[in-house]
């Protein structure tokens, strides 16, 4: 992976951000595996009675997640953010153009007033990436149908009337590079880079602690999806916020098989 560009200089120590392929995807995986380990969502929705098996489930399941979303004909952008002196990956974000078309381009004559999403760009769902028996062997399946279902129609529903927008789909760092601002750059390269150089508007799904780093980006609150764990073996409600960021920018044509640029938050 050719290093295409440094984050900023002020972060100690600097790291590099590089263009990632179908064969790092397994290194994604373990990023985010490591760095969402210790959510209280991570033993609801892995099934196993330990740690190690725990995180061997997350890695098999996000590698052929990120293996499917990587190789479909949706429009990806996915940066890494590398040690440089290592090439360790340390971070990593994806975002994904999502085409809205008017419902009687695609249902053929539908009154429908809501926009659908074309078929060909369709957003990254819980219910139609990488998903197969034995990948999902180690899944709570009937807890994550119910969480990332509802995560997917909260965001349908807001973004139905935007029409074409961008979805950031994970955003991750090892803990070990937490709070090093590794987090923050590699968001400014996606907003900078992908967002206002498309002028598009864009959402996401984020923890509650992080809400204060996206909103340093000019990200908004649009809705929160509360969880009672309890009803899962869990303790207390899980947060997770949905955010909207207005189209800024002065904005560049996107063709059906370009790439914004030269792409969090679980689901």
């Amino acid at each position: 992976m050719a290093a295409i560009a440094s984050l900023s200089p002020s972060l100690s120590p600097p790291v590099l951000f590089c263009p990632l392929t179908k064969t790092d995807t397994p290194f994604l995986a373990q990023i985010f595996t490591k760095a969402f380990a210790s959510r209280e969502l991570t033993p609801i929705i892995f099934n196993a009675t330990n740690d190690a098996d725990r995180n061997a489930i997350s890695c098999k399941y996000f590698t052929a997640r990120l293996a499917a979303n990587y190789e479909d004909n949706r429009r990806k952008h996915i940066m890494v953010a590398q040690a440089p002196a290592t090439r360790e990956p340390v971070g990593f974000i994806i975002t994904t153009i999502v085409n809205l078309k008017p419902a009687d381009e695609i249902s053929g004559g539908s009154n429908n007033e809501d926009g659908k999403e074309d078929p060909k760009n369709a957003p990254e769902t819980h219910q139609n990436t990488g998903r197969s028996e034995d990948v999902e062997s180690g899944l709570n399946k009937p807890f994550c149908d119910g969480y990332f279902g509802e995560l997917d129609r909260r965001r349908h529903s807001f973004m139905s009337n935007k029409g074409t927008y961008i979805h950031l789909n994970y955003l991750a760092v090892l803990p070990t590079w937490q709070r090093k601002g590794v987090g923050a750059a590699l968001m400014q390269h996606v907003v900078t880079n992908d967002i206002d150089e498309a002028g598009l508007p864009a959402y996401l799904n984020g923890q509650v602690g992080a809400r204060r780093l996206y909103e340093r980006f000019g990200w908004q609150e649009v809705d929160v999806v509360r969880t009672n764990l309890g009803e899962w073996g869990g303790e207390g409600v899980n947060e997770t916020v949905c955010m909207f960021r207005e189209a800024k920018g002065t904005g560049v044509e996107v063709g059906d098989d370009a790439h914004v640029v030269a792409k969090n938050t679980i689901g």
